[in-house]
């Protein structure tokens, strides 16, 4: 059976950041990668450009 990843996202005015890890054998938690852009189409903590603000996590999530 593959294992499925784990992601966590922090999506921000500023910067939007992903981490992906997996789940070990005996439980914990495996570091996999991490990425990170500048956020765009945000706004005081509101998408103001969705197209803007999927490209910057895209972005993230590709270099995790």
């Amino acid at each position: 059976m593959k294992k499925k990843p784990i992601v966590a996202v922090d999506a921000g005015s500023f910067e939007t950041r992903v981490i992906v890890a997996e789940e070990a054998p005996d439980g914990r938690l495996q570091f996999r990668g991490w990425g990170a852009a500048e956020s765009k189409g945000w706004k005081k903590g509101g998408i103001i450009n969705l197209e803007a603000a999927e490209a910057s996590l895209r972005k993230a999530v590709e270099m995790a």
